[in-house]
């Protein structure tokens, strides 16, 4: 995972770059790679170690390559520890606003065979690196570097939104918007 092969699409060719890692990253298949709106990160989740039913959950299991510069780095990232995922591969990913958005996935182990699935989706709010229940258009909180949040910056983001009427859209929401004629 060190040598990185880029297809420019607008010169129709391929180069190869390098990346370092301070962390040991397990080799993968069946994982999702989201480049972040800002282009500068992609963000690579989940996977497994093997192409057979007992799919083993590899490490870490969600992490960063900053391509902002040469040699491109890797790094491990550690959302909050609230409605977090269950290890993944075979999964859709994509980005939409500030949100990793993962659907359709299978559910890895390293205890039994991994044959469960779920239809469950999780939205990671990339800017402050916290697994969320629901969807906020057009939040602007947490607007640092990803993955260089504080702490403070996420329990302060935690504590402001304890009362879950003040954000995210309800059914309520929905119902009294008014329909285009």
């Amino acid at each position: 995972m060190t040598e990185i092969q880029i297809f420019d699409t607008i010169s129709l060719s391929w180069s190869t770059h390098t990346a370092s890692s301070s962390v040991l990253i397990q080799l993968r298949v069946g994982h999702t790679a989201v480049l972040t709106s800002d282009n500068n990160s992609i963000i690579i989740m989940g996977g497994t170690s093997s192409y057979q039913l007992n799919q083993t959950t590899v490490y870490p299991k969600l992490l960063k390559l900053d391509v902002s510069s040469e040699p491109y780095q890797y790094s491990d990232l550690n959302p909050s520890e609230t409605n977090p995922p269950p290890p993944l591969s075979y999964h859709s990913a994509n980005i939409y606003s500030d949100y990793m958005i993962i659907t359709f996935e299978n559910i890895t182990n390293d205890v039994t065979d991994s044959n469960e699935t779920s239809s469950k989706v999780y939205l990671l709010y990339i800017p402050c690196l916290i697994w969320e229940s629901t969807f906020i258009p057009g939040r602007s909180d947490c607007k640092s570097n990803l993955g260089s949040k504080s702490n403070s910056k996420q329990n302060n983001y935690r504590n402001s939104h304890r009362n879950p009427s003040s954000s995210g859209i309800t059914d309520k929401d929905v119902q009294n918007q008014e329909q285009p004629t």
